[in-house]
């Protein structure tokens, strides 16, 4: 399997091999579906951002940004979902 991010004339297109990852490890999850974009530290600085038209969200301003609430339901609405910011990646799916 592997994590593909949409490239175009100006962006390039990265793949990056990911395996099947335990529901039950997080982290595991994390570092496999998440950590591409969004870095393995949460701040948007993950390897295939340069293939991406905008940078992905710094995860660690969430709760700054909730009036100091973990927004669960909302994450898990995008993960779920997708993103309603449309042309990110090419697609709202989450993740890529």
């Amino acid at each position: 399997m592997a994590l593909v991010a949409a490239g175009s004339a100006q962006q390039p297109t990265v793949n990056l091999p990911i395996g099947k990852t335990s529901p039950n490890n997080g982290k595991q999850m994390f570092v496999g579906y998440c950590a591409p974009c969004h870095g393995v530290d949460g701040k948007g600085n993950g390897p295939v951002t340069s293939s991406l038209l905008q940078k992905p969200t710094d995860l660690t301003t969430l709760s700054r940004n909730n009036g100091g609430k973990f927004p669960q339901a909302h994450v898990v609405a995008i993960i779920n979902f997708g993103s309603n910011v449309a042309g990110a990646h090419g697609t709202k799916d989450m993740p890529i």
